[in-house]
């Protein structure tokens, strides 16, 4: 059956602006693939197909890179490359910019090992408190380039480590991804606490996931899971912009109000900005301590 177009793309249809905004966002597969008013979408239609060829050769490169590593953990998909199983069967539908695992600290160096040998080469970045954790991948195959980015941790602020989390099988033979809750909490905090709001796309990951694995009765040991990972505001936030912009209906509210233009806003470097980034923070003090490390790390 064929989904109703929710409030968020409905409002903004008539947008002189509206395929541009829509590339900035990432989100012309995926319009493609779910709503029948961009089947006739050429522009739509071809970044599907460029959706398609790469996550299709993302997942393959990354089953023949992991094949021959003897692990003491499974590896943990996440974010995109989790969901390609699950809401995203079709992989056309979903953009992703690189394959992101959780691996465990006493794998890790085995990982990076191995692809340095399967030919990819590392990306250097600045690291710091926020990032320091993560190491990045590249390696171009058949003319695209595949990143995969390996976390040694999902959350920068909390306590937490690979055990600390649950997790259950993927649909790709020899990984694990996260458990229900654990994953609509993961994906929250990369919308809203990491990237305040910053792209659509990641707002319908919530949105499908809600619909299609959270229930009224996993609300509560949702939102004390989110309490132990010091992620409330945002989880809050998450259920908020989908009731509100796509016409869910969970007990969960938010003092924090977003609007339809801040959501749809490519600008990252406003006042409300600068604002919003701060309010989605369980803590003032992780808010400030984000600031100053993160200016502290560019000299």
């Amino acid at each position: 059956m064929a989904l109703l177009l929710p409030k968020l793309i409905s409002q903004q249809i008539h947008n002189s602006e509206f395929i541009q905004l829509c590339s900035a966002h990432h989100i012309e597969g995926l319009l493609y693939s779910f709503y029948p008013e961009f089947k006739e979408n050429k522009s739509f239609k071809d970044v599907w197909i460029q959706n398609w060829h790469r996550n299709e050769l993302a997942v393959k490169t990354l089953q023949d890179v992991f094949k021959s590593i003897k692990l003491k953990n499974a590896p943990v998909l996440l974010k995109g490359s989790a969901l390609l199983g699950s809401i995203y069967k079709d992989i056309g539908s979903r953009f992703m910019s690189d394959i992101d695992l959780l691996i465990h600290p006493d794998d890790f160096s085995k990982v990076e090992h191995s692809l340095k040998n399967c030919g990819y080469r590392r990306i250097e970045s600045t690291k710091w408190k926020a990032n320091n954790f993560k190491s990045e991948w590249a390696l171009v195959i058949e003319g695209t380039e595949v990143c995969i980015e390996l976390h040694s941790k999902l959350y920068y602020h909390a306590k937490n480590s690979y055990e600390d989390f649950i997790f259950e099988k993927s649909h790709i033979d020899g990984f694990l991804k996260l458990a229900k809750i654990d994953q609509f909490i993961h994906l929250s905090t990369h919308y809203v606490f990491q990237h305040t709001f910053q792209k659509i796309y990641w707002a319908f990951d919530l949105y499908f996931y809600a619909t299609e694995f959270i229930t009224l009765e996993d609300i509560p040991a949702l939102m004390e899971r989110s309490k132990l990972f010091k992620v409330t505001k945002s989880t809050q936030c998450s259920f908020e912009i989908i009731n509100k912009f796509f016409g869910t209906n969970f007990p969960v509210k938010s003092r924090l109000k977003i609007t339809h233009d801040f959501l749809w806003s490519t600008n990252r470097s406003s006042l409300e900005y600068f604002k919003i980034k701060h309010q989605t923070k369980d803590s003032l003090l992780t808010a400030i301590e984000y600031d100053f490390l993160n200016l502290f790390s560019r000299f």
